[in-house]
């Protein structure tokens, strides 16, 4: 059930109800709302969106510091948008929350401890052209960015919206600064939701209290459109899509593997092997690939090992695209959760065991593969609203 927005109230000699407005929500983000790199944020905001919210997308932790450190943000024409509601369509805004600089882990114990006193002045910024929206919001979420350092200006500026904390990151992992670390501490309590996309997550995040473990959806309808096969009759086809930890190496030994195959890489990393039988595309659009994903043979996540990287078992969003899709999955071990049949595990650094686990998912049957378990973005933007537990 939607949260509802104010209620129609009777005004005037006519007595005719007011239309009332939809519930608003404002979502925090690293990401740009326009990007072609789609993230869950983005996915979420679409679901509230469909769902007949009013969405604020707002993002955060851009500056003149992200330009000179080579942000790819800026490879998209935002300038004019830096600081201006731009309307993408009706009940759909973007704001870029430009600041001077923002809290930037400066890779040094004693530079982090100097700049902590200047970084920590982040979250009391002006908002600018935004702030209008955000006093009027049902609804705030933050994923995991310097952005959470807003908490308390916007906790006081409207204290009756519900503010949840989607984790997409252990900050202590992906190295955010210290500041940051220090705000999420002292504000997770504070939070009405801490929602968590993998249950690996609950030992890091269960001590603020209001936790609830809610798996990532999937934007179903892309891929229930019909759409004709890319691939060439006849052949076997594995796809890998995106680049975060992404192992060049393991995907050199899967092509030397079966050399039969032929291996469809999307990703933006830099250094791939070269391989007859790798073809890698370029940055495309989200749409664009949901085709050769849906009429792939086997799906690749081939992920390097990082501390926290056991969280992608259950959060990563290639996993749950191809789960639905019933491709039978090549993952490292430590990213295979164990009520997940048809994900195959290997270990990385390990060609024979990678040659194993292509040669398995190969042989399995696909139709295993229950697509129905699996959710949609719009059932997370609900649990999100209203705290309730994912039934799956």
């Amino acid at each position: 059930m939607l949260v509802a927005g104010p209620a129609a109230v009777a005004t005037g000699p006519s007595r005719e109800p007011l239309v009332p407005s939809p519930p608003r929500v404002a979502l925090f983000s690293v990401h740009y709302l326009k990007s072609k790199r789609r993230a869950d944020p983005h996915f979420i905001a679409a679901a509230f969106h469909r769902l007949g919210w009013d969405v604020v997308f707002v993002t955060v932790s851009i500056s003149h510091l992200s330009r000179l450190r080579g942000d790819d943000r800026f490879a998209y024409p935002i300038g004019p948008e830096l600081g201006r509601i731009v309307t993408v369509e009706e009940r759909l805004r973007s704001f870029i929350w430009h600041r001077p600089w923002h809290p930037v882990n400066l890779r040094h114990p004693v530079l982090n401890a100097l700049s902590a006193p200047f970084f920590a002045r982040y979250g009391a910024g002006d908002l600018g052209a935004v702030r209008p929206l955000l006093v009027d919001a049902d609804l705030l979420v933050f994923e995991s960015t310097a952005g959470i350092m807003l908490f308390d200006q916007l906790k006081a500026l409207n204290p009756r919206a519900r503010v949840v904390y989607r984790v997409s990151d252990d900050m202590r992992v992906i190295g955010n600064h210290p500041v940051v670390i220090a705000a999420e501490e002292r504000i997770g309590p504070r939070f009405d939701l801490v929602s968590l996309p993998a249950r690996t997550m609950r030992p890091v995040f269960g001590r603020f209290g209001n936790v609830a473990f809610h798996r990532h959806g999937l934007d179903s309808a892309a891929f229930d459109q019909p759409s004709t096969s890319p691939y060439e009759p006849g052949t076997v086809n594995a796809i890998s899509v995106g680049a975060t930890l992404f192992d060049a190496a393991a995907l050199a030994d899967a092509a030397d593997a079966c050399p039969d195959w032929r291996f469809h890489v999307f990703t933006w990393h830099r250094d791939l092997p070269t391989r007859r039988n790798i073809i890698v595309y370029d940055e495309r659009p989200f749409a664009e690939t949901v085709p050769y994903i849906r009429h792939a043979d086997i799906g690749l996540a081939l992920y390097i090992w990082r501390k926290g990287a056991e969280n992608l078992a259950d959060s990563s969003l290639k996993m749950i695209q191809y789960a639905y899709c019933q491709l039978p999955t090549v993952a490292p071990a430590f990213a295979r959760a164990p009520d997940a049949p048809h994900v195959f595990g290997y270990q990385p650094g390990d060609a024979a065991s990678i040659a194993a686990a292509l040669r398995a998912a190969r042989a399995f049957d696909r139709r295993a593969i229950d697509p129905a378990r699996i959710g949609t973005w719009e059932d997370l933007a609900r649990h999100i609203a209203t705290g309730a537990p994912d039934p799956a």
